[in-house]
């Protein structure tokens, strides 16, 4: 008795984007529609579930609400005063990314 060996293969047909979908799911099916001997008989057909899970790369930059921030300080403000708060988003899924911002004073 031969067994017959096929090979199928998944290719992507476009990108792939984990914060538009982060899981797809298969169904692939393999069908036989001759005998043992070559003759067309009854088609068999076996079935198996694909799973894809889209694993998130952090491929959009953080950005700030504006380009620019001006505040006015009278010299005389103390050590530890607030000076002004600033907002960031990410367009990343939030699992596993951190925005962080440092606080300098610069001189120039």
């Amino acid at each position: 008795m031969q067994r017959l060996v096929g090979v199928g293969l998944v290719t992507l047909a476009e990108p792939l984007d984990y914060e538009s979908s982060r899981q797809y799911n298969l169904s692939i099916g393999v069908h036989e529609a001759t005998d043992d001997e070559g003759h067309e008989g009854q088609s068999t057909v076996s079935t198996a579930q694909l799973i894809i899970d889209v694993i998130n790369v952090n491929d959009h930059a953080p950005a700030f609400t504006q380009r620019q921030y001006r505040v006015f300080l009278s010299e005389d403000s103390v050590v530890g005063s607030f000076v002004i708060q600033l907002v960031a988003t990410d367009a990343d899924s939030c699992q596993g990314n951190q925005l962080s911002t440092s606080r300098h004073l610069l001189c120039t």
